[in-house]
């Protein structure tokens, strides 16, 4: 055998493939990024690259081959949420400034360098980036602490000039620093030591949000309503009044204007209007290489335009962007099947109108049901809460909001808005208002917890109400649920039905505790109800740990009740007894220490717990408010992975939301600052073993070092890896329908070339299957 591997070529071992439909895959230990490109804010152009920063994120788009590229923690970036940029052509370096004063600088080489110093710096308290001016391969970064200067060429900070007030733009003219500050501009000699203040001259006392200088030494500056440019006599003359919200030049040519125009200001001060009826222009670049003018149009996207005075804008290239969320809003996630649904909303907070939507990820792309819903209701859309798809039709869907009731769609579209009406006439619902005298009611009817029971029922909840619980019945009829120990709770939001049929929702605010329901599965027979509302949190060694909000709620594979609270995660053994005991127990982990000390620590106590997602393995995903998601083993004994913003790609470490993806196992983690997610080693088990056992990547290529994945096992198949001499190479058990391998012997080393047989077997041992791996050295 060992002779006829010698003859077996790396052609002839891709022919060996497992499956010829084997499903690409990423890879078990892969992050992938979800950015949202829905406002695009600022743009750069040189050459054949355009650079667009779009809701804090970035990408590109190449004039060459129409490509986009996109920028990230996983690939080229060293942060998250980007807060300016600009470009230095002389360099072919982007600068690329974060919302935390990180900087990155990125080159046309592909190389990326970062530059810290600025956030990392304790005695700089100001650290904002309100402007970045490039002159003479240094760029000029205006802030709240004054102006730092980067070489470009040797990539490090070369100066930095504190000024006592806030410097808002940067513009050099003639070997003088300009600084716009809030106190008026200052201007500094270039051969004097501009580090000492005292040799810094306050020049005029207009207050400038810009300032920029054309290649033939013109200064302008703007403000709110004015145009200004630097005169012979050492003074801002106004040219025009005008509201000006962009400034930017061009060679010899001054670029400005609004969202509904671009004006072009040439060396002899006359000004040419170029009208954009769509009226989100928000910064202009021109490519002198295409006689483009790229343009970033908020909603509108970036957009690439032919433009002169008599024809206005003339488009040839129209709302570019990479596929992505629409908004970074990731208060709720929950995969139906393999679909990803997400809502935005957030519940019953003061001043927080996130836009109404429901967003879906579905085979790789991106979708959404209707939001411009206030033509058919007459109310505003905003802070959707949970979605859930009708059992029998799933293009039947519904969302809740805190800012209207019970959204109904089909095909996507809006169908009917079920809410509170002063009118009784007008009822279409139970649910009611927390305000019902206000002149809009319906504003104040708190939604949550959509959850479809197992007859078709549809399940949410009601906060602020005195009727919490609400279903809307497999009929279309309707029954609210009057439990006076949860009346009028401010903050309910997450609701489980459990595989017995119990419900059970969380509150987290005023009235805090975890609230359980039970039926009888007889909606409108209420004798057979049973409820329990644990308000106060008892553990298993009889330590009261009083009230604790809680965020989160989830049933594990052994019927486990999980409870995220404010203290940490708190685990039900046994709920069949949770209306039998009068003050239910319960358990809160303790993890050994494993140091000879027989101690113990809780599983992470001083946590708030906002979301537990339980993987095909029965492990616990646990996501926190402040530090990021950890993974503990199925008795929640064993901290297995943490992740944070320290380690991985994660944008944040508050997390709001997470969910898994059934069948890869890859798991969604939606933080307050963006969407990613990760490849675990998890999958749901399939009932029994079919013709879907594959492998990936499969053939193995030369210098692949991350893990081969076997997915469509059973729960808990026996693994056996063989090589053709029938030897056992490797071995385990699969995590829930999911077998990782690292590639590698018992001895810890590289299988050789050849073909590798995945022997599987079911627990018992009864039925089994096998599939092979072809890999290349």
């Amino acid at each position: 055998m060992n002779n006829l591997l010698r003859f077996i070529t790396p052609a002839a071992l891709a022919l060996a493939l497992a499956s010829p439909d084997a499903k690409a895959q990423t890879a078990v230990g892969e992050w992938a990024a979800y950015q949202s490109f829905g406002d695009a804010t600022e743009v750069e152009t040189h050459g054949n690259l355009t650079f667009c920063l779009s809701n804090g994120n970035l990408y590109s788009f190449d004039t060459d081959d129409n490509s986009i590229e996109t920028y990230n923690k996983i690939n080229r970036l060293n942060d998250n949420r980007i807060s300016t940029i600009a470009y230095a052509p002389q360099q072919q370096t982007l600068i690329i400034v974060y919302d935390n004063s990180n900087i990155d600088l990125l080159t046309g080489d592909g190389a990326t360098t970062n530059i810290a110093d600025l956030m990392q710096s304790t005695s700089v308290t100001e650290k904002n980036i309100n402007d970045i001016t490039i002159h003479d391969g240094k760029a000029y970064l205006a802030g709240g602490f004054g102006i730092m200067q980067l070489d470009l060429k040797r990539q490090e900070i070369s100066n930095t000039y504190l000024f006592d007030s806030n410097v808002r733009s940067v513009a050099v003219k003639d070997n003088v620093l300009y600084a716009a500050t809030d106190d008026g501009v200052c201007a500094g000699e270039m051969d004097r030591n501009l580090l000492d203040q005292g040799n810094w001259t306050l020049i005029a006392f207009e207050v400038l949000d810009r300032m920029a200088t054309t290649d033939d030494g013109r200064m302008y500056g703007m403000d709110g309503g004015n145009l200004y440019r630097w005169n012979d006599s050492g003074q801002f003359e106004r040219m025009f009044s005008e509201t000006l919200t962009f400034l930017t030049t061009d060679g010899d040519r001054l670029l400005c204007g609004r969202g509904d125009r671009m004006i072009v200001v040439t060396a002899d001060g006359n000004r040419t209007d170029i009208g954009y009826g769509r009226g989100t222009l928000r910064d202009i670049s021109y490519n002198a290489r295409t006689d483009t003018y790229w343009c970033a149009c908020g909603s509108n996207l970036l957009n690439g335009f032919k433009a002169d005075a008599a024809s206005g804008f003339t488009a040839e290239h129209t709302s570019i962007a990479p596929d992505g969320p629409r908004h970074e809003l990731f208060y709720f996630m929950k995969f139906f099947g393999t679909d990803l649904y997400i809502t935005g909303g957030m519940l019953n907070y003061p001043d927080v109108f996130n836009p109404g939507t429901v967003m879906r990820y579905s085979g790789g792309r991106w979708s959404y049901l209707e939001e411009n819903l206030e033509t058919h209701t007459g109310t505003s859309y905003f802070n959707t809460t949970s979605v859930a798809l009708d059992p029998r039709d799933e293009t039947h869907i519904f969302a809740t909001s805190s800012f209207g009731g019970l959204y109904e769609f089909c095909d996507d579209e809006f169908v009917n808005l079920y809410t509170y009406y002063a009118d009784p006439s007008l009822a279409n619902s139970t649910l009611t208002s927390t305000l019902p005298n206000e002149p809009e009611p319906r504003w104040y009817v708190r939604t949550d917890g959509l959850n479809y029971d197992s007859q078709g029922n549809l399940w949410m909840v009601n906060s602020g109400s005195q009727t919490i619980i609400n279903v809307m019945k497999a009929d279309g009829t309707w029954r609210a649920f009057d439990h006076p120990e949860i009346a009028n709770a401010p903050t309910v939001d997450r609701m489980l039905i459990d595989s017995a049929g119990r419900i059970w929702i969380t509150l987290r605010r005023k009235t805090t505790g975890i609230f359980c329901f039970d039926n009888g599965s007889t909606v409108d027979d209420t004798s057979d109800d049973q409820t329990k509302f644990i308000s106060t949190f008892i553990n298993q060694d009889g330590e009261s740990l009083g009230g604790l909000g809680v965020y989160c709620v989830a049933e594990d594979r052994d019927g486990t009740i999980w409870v995220g609270t404010t203290g940490g995660p708190y685990i039900i053994n046994n709920p069949t007894r949770i209306f039998i005991d009068g003050t239910p127990q319960l358990t809160q982990i303790k993890v050994p220490r494993n140091d000879g000390t027989n101690l113990a620590d809780f599983l992470l106590k001083d946590e708030t717990i906002m979301a537990i997602v339980v993987d095909g393995a029965n492990r616990k995903w646990i996501g926190t408010q402040n530090t990021g998601v950890y993974l503990v083993s199925a008795d929640g004994l064993e901290m297995i992975e943490h992740f944070n913003t320290d380690n991985s790609p994660m944008p944040s470490n508050y997390v709001q939301s997470m969910a898994i993806n059934p069948e890869t196992g890859e798991l969604f983690i939606g933080t307050d600052q963006g969407l990613v997610s990760y490849r675990t080693d998890s999958s749901e088990p399939e009932a029994e073993f079919d013709e879907d056992i594959y492998a990936f990547p499969n053939p193995v290529e030369p210098g692949y070092q991350g893990m081969i994945t076997v997915t469509g096992l059973v729960y808990d198949t026996d693994i056996k890896i063989t090589n053709t001499a029938g030897h056992v190479v490797a071995a385990g058990k699969s995590h829930g329908g999911t077998f990782a391998w690292d590639g590698k012997d018992a001895h810890g080393h590289d299988v050789a070339t050849g073909i590798y047989f995945v022997i599987a077997s079911s627990p018992d041992g009864k039925s089994g299957i096998a599939t092979k791996i072809a890999v290349i050295r």
